[in-house]
């Protein structure tokens, strides 16, 4: 793997630093995905900066709410996704 031998143990891998997350509102849940389609993952591509969307919550008739989570950079995104197994990181197997 290509960080085992140069990853940071200092690093703060699963600090708030590293995402952005935005509330998307809607009528729909239909209009939630498109949404996210067309605004996020045309300029933040899921591949470069695992751009998600979760809790797409039903709030009343006609109010959708969902969070867009990503990586702040491309680099941050591929430190993570390249982030060495545990036995690298602590010098053992977890059982």
């Amino acid at each position: 793997m290509v960080n085992e031998k140069t990853w940071d143990e200092n690093f703060n891998w699963f600090s708030k630093e590293h995402y952005e997350c935005h509330k998307i509102d809607a009528a729909s849940r239909d209009a939630i995905l498109t949404a996210f389609r067309d605004i996020f993952l045309s300029q933040y591509p899921n591949k470069d900066y695992g751009t998600a969307l979760k809790d797409i919550t039903n709030i009343d008739k006609n109010k959708w709410v969902a969070i867009v989570k990503r990586f702040k950079t491309i680099d941050l995104c591929k430190k993570h996704c390249l982030m060495p197994p545990t036995y690298i990181r602590v010098g053992e197997m977890n059982p």
